[in-house]
């Protein structure tokens, strides 16, 4: 009768040799996962900034031919606003009864996770929105069809904490320009 063969135990563990065959395929299949989770994360990251554009277009006052930076400040305080409602309903459903799961559980994480990444930015170096300051690009940001290839075509422009706190002043310093502006066109009026 035939003896078995031997089986061989770690021969997955033994080493490679740095100039064979099987360590430049390892090479190259570890570098192109790199390269695919690079393209990966890039694709996401547009796709982000995309779906905050949009965001930015639809809520925008398309009458206007550019903004000034106190209404640019008051949108992005709305942008970071924008899941309020939805949170409510998600704290409403769950009072009701005595549930004891959390049913939107996940959605609830999501958008927590979201509105803390973006606060974050806001408030370290800037959220990155379209410059709907100046005039040229305005208008093509109103004429942009949401396609992603054109977004490299639109200007952005970070916009922190600090400028929000100057577009308030600047939204002030306006307010007092035409309330003096009335009360002058109403005491002309009265002489």
């Amino acid at each position: 009768m035939p003896k078995a063969p031997k089986a061989k135990v770690g021969q997955d563990k033994k080493p490679i040799h740095p100039n064979s065959r099987k360590a430049q395929q390892l090479t190259r299949k570890a570098s192109r996962d790199q390269r695919l989770g690079a393209k990966n994360l890039n694709t996401q990251r547009t796709e982000l900034l995309a779906d905050r554009l949009v965001w930015f277009q639809q809520n925008v006052d398309v009458e206007k031919k550019c903004l000034k930076k106190c209404e640019l400040a008051s949108l992005c305080k709305k942008y970071l606003a924008r899941f309020e409602d939805e949170l409510d309903q998600i704290d409403i459903i769950q009072n009701i009864g005595n549930r004891q799961r959390r049913q939107h559980a996940s959605r609830e994480a999501a958008i927590s996770l979201t509105l803390a990444k973006e606060k974050e930015e806001f408030a370290s170096n800037g959220l990155e929105l379209p410059d709907l300051v100046n005039a040229k690009n305005f208008e093509y940001f109103k004429q942009w069809n949401g396609e992603i290839k054109y977004l490299q075509n639109i200007k952005l422009r970070k916009i922190a904490v600090q400028d929000l706190k100057e577009g308030e002043d600047d939204c002030e310093d306006d307010l007092e320009d035409q309330d003096m502006q009335m009360d002058e066109h109403y005491s002309e009026d009265s002489d």
